[in-house]
């Protein structure tokens, strides 16, 4: 993605584990108080399947990488 002519490529979706720490601190990240309760991870359950947070409870869980949730992409600083 181009932004004001400089690239931006370093966005990626993040693990079952970042996505815990963004659920363990949702109340300092604004945006994630309008997502669905469910945020998908990159990582995998199995060859057909990947994990994702309940960002409601915190549950870990299971889906089907035919049925699709919405992500958060991520970037470090």
């Amino acid at each position: 993605m181009v932004v004001n002519g400089v690239t931006i490529d370093d966005w990626f979706l993040p693990s079952i584990e970042e996505v815990n720490q963004i659920y363990i601190n949702e109340q300092n990240i604004p945006v994630v108080k309008n997502l669905n309760p469910d945020v998908a991870s990159s990582t995998e359950s199995g060859s057909t399947s990947y994990f994702y947070i309940d960002l409601i409870s915190g549950s870990y869980l299971t889906g089907s990488k035919d049925y699709t949730l919405p992500i958060l992409a991520i970037r470090r600083f």
